[in-house]
């Protein structure tokens, strides 16, 4: 391995997958033209009477921009990444966070009477109004899990 690919820490592609530069596309395309020019410069060194000094200095020049467009895409990430998990950014809405409210039900409860009149006629029941034939059949004396209700 030459000096000039051991100076290079990682091909592109991974540079690319670490830092998410797929969301940027302009500056992956530059990225891409940049790797393409440090690729073919080893080549133009081996030549015959290649300008070393602005061969050296081309080089120095289009790794510090590849470092300022790797850096701009960090910096995004780590924004977008601070926004998705709600470390910066504006809050726009916030919840009470009380206890909640435990309803107690018996038979004299609409929810009861109302599930006593569903199952007879055959109909599935919602959550209360499982949640009332459930607590009431806790309480019941009877053998049956409904009970008629006093009042209808």
């Amino acid at each position: 391995m030459s000096n000039w690919e051991a100076s290079n820490y990682e091909s592109g592609n991974e540079l690319r997958s670490r830092i998410g530069l797929q969301f940027f596309a302009a500056p992956a395309d530059r990225l891409s033209e940049i790797e393409a020019r440090l690729a073919a410069i080893p080549a133009e060194l081996e030549q015959e009477g290649a300008d070393l000094d602005a061969l050296e200095k081309e080089v120095k020049d289009l790794q510090e921009e590849r470092k300022q467009i790797t850096g701009a895409a960090e910096r995004r990430a780590a924004i977008l990444k601070e926004i998705g998990t709600g470390v910066s950014g504006r809050v726009t809405r916030t919840f009470q966070t009380g206890a909640q409210e435990q309803r107690t039900f018996g038979v004299d409860t609409p929810e009861y009477r109302s599930a006593w009149l569903k199952n007879l006629q055959g109909k599935t029941l919602d959550a209360e109004e499982r949640a009332a034939v459930t607590a009431s059949s806790s309480t019941s004396v009877s053998g049956s899990s409904l009970r008629r209700p006093e009042k209808m």
